[in-house]
């Protein structure tokens, strides 16, 4: 029960991954190593004029079954070379971070955010993601912003 609780309350988890996998991937090859994450996530943050980014921690050794999870406050990753599209994925998160963001992970919000710092980023262009989502039909919000806060 808690499992089919889980999956309806994020709904296009698995839509996601799999267009990732198939469109998102194949495209953005760059590799960081484990060592030179936090500088790329503080520059991504900084260049929208947020403060505070996250903070880059290890994923727990008990947990096999995520390679990378993320809050407001910390981005964790399983392995010491991280596609920068998993990098990316993970910032969007903390970006669209709210209280009840367990209900919606990868809701129409993050993935708004989500499509646009992979234009900005992996240079993924926008077009191509929103021709691409079509066919695997994800929900999207283009007009969704960084929820934390700005600089002045």
């Amino acid at each position: 029960m808690g499992q089919l609780r889980k999956n309806m309350r994020d709904f296009q988890r698995q839509k996601v991954y799999d267009w990732e996998r198939a469109h998102i991937a194949p495209r953005c090859s760059r590799i960081i190593p484990r060592a030179n994450v936090q500088t790329v996530i503080d520059g991504i943050w900084m260049a929208h004029g947020l403060l505070y980014p996250p903070v880059v921690d290890d994923m727990p050794g008990q947990v096999r079954r995520k390679r990378a999870d993320a809050n407001r406050l910390t981005v964790r990753f399983a392995e010491e070379h991280i596609p920068l599209w998993v990098v990316v994925h993970e910032l969007a998160h903390s970006m669209t971070w709210t209280i009840d963001s367990s209900i919606d992970k990868h809701g129409p919000n993050f993935m708004g955010m989500y499509l646009k710092l992979l234009d900005k980023v992996c240079n993924i262009p926008l077009c191509y993601t929103m021709f691409t989502l079509q066919s695997s039909p994800v929900k999207y919000d283009l007009t969704a912003t960084p929820i934390v806060e700005r600089m002045v």
